[in-house]
């Protein structure tokens, strides 16, 4: 079987051996940087989740999995993360090492599915075009992206030997492609449309296919009755079931959607879209068959990127554009052999195929803004590993101003902290300030030195504001007297909630545990919280002047909570 497998493949043994120890190695180099990582985003939070259940309670539990996420069912996600932790217990390098293999391993088998179908340079420029894109540099700095990486591994294994069933009628061949299917949707919700794909890809006819994928369809089906007994919901995602269709807005989705080739290509975007859209039109002039297959291949990859665009919002070419990229850099390779095939010109090194020449201008373009992008995430991710190793060695002697970055993503900090306790139970840990309305009633005294993360130098360094001009700072901007309501309600992981009000300005939720973070005046999300948080709402006006409400707790129920303060 392994024989007839590397005989389908447009290179010989020896040079496709070549080529894959190539591209791996190529990739390892483009990734490098990941090795000097530390824990970032979401790891301390999938740490403490994997310190405290087992692999298996995340594929039967909903309570235990809705610990980590009610919005996403993604349990590939924290058993690559146990494979880790038991391997290579916390230390984060041999986890990005895991990484970075992987998208290496990803390359190898992305040149090999493409070799199915196209000339060995055409696969090799498909598959280097596809490692320098932004969301596979991106991925390979985030571990909590785990799952898009494997996903995809698992998917391109699945349609590699998919097609091989096709080619070869083999039972055995189907089942290893509907394993790795399913591996694929249990690692990403995102790869669940690969079945639809599968049904219209163009090596037989569309019976043969529908045939074909039986055991597919029938891991879709059991995928989405899991999926919802997990979650407790059929769409998932970070809306109520009750938002779901009233998010969705054509007219914002488009736009998000046409701003993908501006993230991808920055500058170059008007340029390389066009050149693109020649290609497309001469491919499909020459194939007007492939047309429905193209048609289902979009709608697969974009539109489970639909329910993102409001919420978090698609703004830079990470993850979420990793497949959306996937299928760019193939499509790209298949339409540039199909144009080159079409219109052949003298070969002669001094006049180069206009084709050819647009490839390659289309990779430099690729190549400088993904490292732009790169750089700028690479900033932010600094800031994780300083303040991450800051705060896993010192103790409560110290405190901390937390930035906009690290408050808006303080279940960071408070997960770190509570890894820490599981790994050194009587060390204690930096104080850490997120609000000058927390400094009248805790911890001040006994701070020897308030530190706070420099971009400058990339370091923690003491902080030029002290404690005392914070909170003159706050009581010269505070009127405690000023009007502000609010509203909310929290019940199945759904928190629901109003503020007023004002109609202009920022509202902020501040807490000692889930940090401060700006939000609208009225709607709903999907989250966890732990009974009994409490937060202080924040309201700052235009002007610049702050109100705080009382403290809030937040408990499961069904009965929405008010607090109201009339202007006295």
């Amino acid at each position: 079987m392994i024989k007839s497998l590397t005989d389908e493949i447009s290179y010989s043994k020896w040079a496709f051996f070549q080529v894959s120890l190539a591209l791996f190695c190529v990739s390892i180099i483009l990734n490098l940087s990941a090795l000097e990582g530390f824990w970032r985003w979401d790891d301390p939070a999938f740490l403490t989740h994997i310190s405290s259940y087992s692999p298996w309670q995340d594929l039967i539990n909903p309570d235990v999995w809705q610990d980590i996420s009610p919005s996403n069912f993604t349990p590939w996600l924290t058993f690559s993360y146990t494979i880790d932790l038991t391997l290579f217990g916390l230390n984060p390098l041999l986890f990005y090492l895991h990484q970075i293999v992987v998208i290496s391993a990803t390359a190898v088998i992305l040149n090999a599915l493409l070799a199915l179908w196209l000339p060995p340079l055409y696969a090799i420029f498909s598959t280097l075009l596809f490692m320098i894109g932004s969301p596979v540099l991106l991925v390979a700095q985030q571990l909590m992206t785990r799952h898009y990486v494997e996903g995809l591994f698992f998917c391109l294994v699945s349609l590699f030997f998919f097609i091989a069933h096709l080619r070869h009628s083999s039972t055995a061949l189907q089942i290893i492609s509907a394993f790795f299917y399913f591996l694929a949707t249990l690692a990403k919700e995102v790869f669940f449309p690969l079945f639809l794909i599968l049904f219209f890809i163009p090596e037989r006819n569309l019976s043969q296919c529908i045939r074909s994928t039986t055991p597919h369809v029938l891991i879709a089906l059991l995928y989405i009755f899991w999926r919802a007994a997990m979650l407790g919901s059929l769409t998932g995602g970070y809306t109520a079931n009750s938002d779901f269709l009233s998010q969705i807005d054509v007219a914002e989705i488009l736009l998000s959607f046409s701003n993908f080739p501006n993230l991808f290509f920055g500058e170059y975007w008007v340029l390389i879209v066009a050149v693109y859209l020649c290609l497309t039109a001469i491919f499909v002039s020459c194939r007007p068959s492939s047309c429905l297959f193209l048609v289902i291949v979009i709608v697969s990859v974009l539109a489970p990127l639909i329910p993102l665009v409001r919420f978090p919002g698609i703004n830079i070419a990470d993850r979420y554009l990793l497949l959306p990229w996937l299928v760019f850099s193939i499509s790209f390779g298949f339409f540039a052999h199909r144009c080159i095939v079409r219109f052949k010109l003298s070969k002669t090194l001094l006049f180069p195929h206009p084709v050819a020449l647009a490839s390659l201008a289309i990779a430099c373009a690729t190549a400088l803004t993904s490292l732009e992008t790169r750089r700028i995430v690479l900033a932010t991710s600094k800031q994780f590993d300083v303040v991450g190793r800051f705060l896993w060695s010192e103790d409560d002697s110290a405190g901390y101003f937390p930035s906009t970055l690290i408050s808006s993503s303080f279940w960071y900090v408070t997960e770190l902290q509570k890894l820490r306790r599981f790994v050194e139970p009587t060390q204690t840990a930096p104080v850490v300030i997120v609000d000058p309305i927390f400094l009248e009633t805790e911890y001040t005294d006994s701070l020897g030195v308030i530190v706070e993360y420099s971009e400058a130098c990339q370091c923690m360094r003491p902080s030029d504001v002290g404690v005392s001009n914070l909170l003159a700072a706050r009581r010269q901007n505070e009127r405690t007297n000023a009007p502000l309501t609010l509203s909310f309600k929290y019940l199945k992981n759904i928190f629901t909630w109003s503020f007023g009000p004002y109609e202009d300005g920022a509202y902020h939720i501040v807490s000692n545990t889930m940090g401060v973070n700006e939000i609208p005046r009225a709607g709903s999300q999907r989250v966890t919280l732990d009974p009994g948080v409490g937060f202080i709402l924040r309201y700052t006006s235009p002007e610049g002047w702050t109100t705080y409400s009382t403290l809030q707790v937040i408990d499961e129920s069904a009965e929405e909570k008010f607090w109201r303060r009339s202007e006295l």
